[in-house]
């Protein structure tokens, strides 16, 4: 109440950055005799208003304007609200999404990892084959030691794909980083 008084015009009520739309919506109504609309925002208030302005004329001479207004700060809260929803939809479905490439990513691992598992099986039965047929301290035994260990190092990064593909649950150990990297080098 008290906020208002000694206010005569629209321009007095709203925020500055509103005054050109104003001016522009009246000028419109008598310049060229029709109709205009505007919204605007009341900082005393904290409200938002829209109005319609309309031509009142006299013998063909706009003289006077009608100017219909109305509240619209709800409506504005309602379409943040909704606007704000909205991209949080938008967001969950680009995780829903993601989610998705990641399973089908996590399925490829886990069927290619069961592949790489066949594969290695028959190469250790082979190694194992092998070194039966030779005695302990022929040098072919060094050659498929070697064999069967790279073939050990395969079924291990098999089943980290299985453990990535959620297939094959994650077995924590205690691992020798200095044996690690010396057996990789």
């Amino acid at each position: 109440g008290d906020r208002l008084l000694g206010k005569a015009t629209p321009l007095d009520f709203i925020a500055p950055a509103d005054h050109d739309r104003v001016v522009a919506a009246f000028e419109s109504v008598f310049n060229e005799g029709r109709p205009a609309y505007y919204e605007v925002h009341v900082p005393e208030l904290d409200r938002w208003y829209s109005s319609l302005v309309g031509p009142i004329r006299e013998s063909e001479i706009v003289t006077h304007a009608s100017i219909l207004t109305r509240e619209t700060t709800a409506d504005r809260r309602h379409l943040a609200q909704a606007v704000a929803a909205q991209e949080q939809l938008r967001l969950a479905e680009a995780k829903l999404m993601q989610s998705a490439k990641l399973e089908a990513v996590g399925q490829l691992a886990g069927g290619v990892a069961h592949d790489f598992n066949n594969f290695f099986t028959g190469i250790a039965g082979v190694g194992e084959s092998l070194a039966n047929r030779f005695a302990k301290n022929d040098p072919a035994q060094t050659e498929i030691s070697d064999l069967l260990e790279a073939v050990q190092r395969g079924a291990r990064l098999t089943r980290q794909l299985l453990a990535f593909s959620r297939q094959q649950p994650v077995a924590l150990s205690d691992v020798d980083l200095g044996w690690l990297l010396k057996d990789t080098l």
